[in-house]
């Protein structure tokens, strides 16, 4: 994520990033990270040798903030007047989710 010229980055329904850290993604971008209720993402943290995807985009340790997807699935965050794709438009506009 170093040098990309944003100043947000919103995540969906992610299984991780492959940072333990918002802080290791080497980023000036506000990290944001959403997962809705009815996602069923393969949850994150579980690592086997090289193989997972880190931390838990929005558990606190690793450090997003976290914006409320409403009951979104894995292919509906960016459904037409969704919970999630209206908090997305409002974090790229004002740079919150609320």
């Amino acid at each position: 994520m170093a040098g990309l010229r944003v100043a947000d980055l919103v995540v969906t329904g992610s299984p991780g990033l492959g940072a333990a850290t918002a802080g290791d993604l080497r980023t000036s971008a506000r990290v944001w990270a959403g997962l809705g209720s009815r996602d069923d993402v393969w949850r994150p943290g579980v690592e086997l040798g090289p193989f997972g995807f880190g931390t838990d985009p929005v558990s606190p340790a690793f450090g997003a903030r976290v914006f409320d997807a409403g009951d979104a699935t894995h292919g509906t965050y960016l459904r037409p007047g969704s919970p999630a794709l209206k908090r997305i438009a409002r974090i790229a506009v004002t740079g919150s989710a609320e």
